[in-house]
């Protein structure tokens, strides 16, 4: 059921990403369901890519653009395929990530790439490395307790001096609550270093694999006028 909402999610979010181009003009969604009933088209049929030229001419398109989302092996993967109503070459694009939370970052990639299959324009990329982890505010966050939490111990030992040096009750007593006031905070101030040096670990190893999401590109059996267009590609894992 989550996949068939993406279903529903993903064409939407990607017409806005691609009518960011000034080179693009996204036909309306009124349109495409004007056609497909004319034709008693379904939207999963635009995958055979027949179908997809036959109601790309009719909406006078350049390019229809299908695909499908899956989640397998614990990777979320959008493929689509961009198809050239004049020449019906088709070229394959899919993202993948490894969580859903990435969504509209997938979109965005996968958006670009297909501006640039489209339009010409543009620098194609591979793969988007999302936002590392907090390594930088921990480790301030560490050396800032740390040097506050180094001054408190100071004053904590010269306090704690103090009260061994007492020697009459009335000296005694506000000696003892000044030095465990400051026991207190040296103590808070550790805790907190400790804290903020543990966040700088944890993310400082999570930042040597960041999370990533990947791109790839194909041509696939396309028809052209005068020939035929074939491509194939290998992937290692």
């Amino acid at each position: 059921m989550y996949l068939d909402s993406w279903a529903i999610l993903i064409p939407e979010y990607l017409a806005g990403e691609l009518s960011r181009s000034r080179d693009i003009t996204v036909v309306e969604r009124e349109q495409l369901d004007a056609v497909l009933d004319e034709r008693k088209l379904q939207m999963a049929g635009l995958t055979d890519s027949s179908a997809a030229l036959e109601v790309g001419r009719m909406l006078s398109a350049q390019y229809m653009v299908t695909g499908t989302v899956s989640e397998i092996g614990g990777w979320i993967r959008i493929d689509s395929r961009v198809t050239s109503v004049s020449t019906g070459r088709m070229v394959a694009e899919n993202v993948s990530a490894r969580s859903a939370k990435h969504l509209e970052k997938m979109i965005g990639l996968l958006a670009g790439n297909l501006i640039i299959q489209m339009t010409g324009q543009g620098e194609y990329r591979e793969a988007l490395t999302l936002r590392r982890q907090p390594t930088r505010p921990f480790l301030a966050a560490a050396l800032v307790s740390g040097a506050a939490a180094s001054f408190i111990h100071s004053k904590a030992a010269a306090k704690r001096d103090t009260y061994r040096d007492a020697r009459d009750l009335a000296s005694f007593n506000p000696a003892w609550r000044s030095a465990n006031r400051w026991n207190n905070a040296r103590t808070a101030a550790l805790a907190v270093t400790g804290a903020a040096a543990a966040g700088v670990l944890i993310c400082g190893l999570r930042d040597l694999s960041p999370e990533r999401i990947v791109a790839n590109s194909q041509p696939i059996l396309g028809f052209q006028t005068g020939g035929v267009t074939f491509g194939l590609a290998f992937h290692l894992p």
